[in-house]
């Protein structure tokens, strides 16, 4: 199986605010954010 590396889009909002709080949950110690942090961010944050 290959790995494909590209750039995130718009579409990729929700997929990538899932993985990313699912990280911060699991290895908080790995951040220098927290998922409430994160949690936070309105719809518009997300997309930046």
């Amino acid at each position: 199986m290959g790995v494909t590396i590209r750039l995130l889009n718009s579409d990729d909002v929700e997929t990538f605010r899932s993985i990313r709080i699912e990280a911060l949950q699991a290895e908080p110690a790995s951040f220098a954010s927290s998922a409430e942090d994160w949690e936070r961010l309105s719809g518009d944050e997300w997309r930046r």
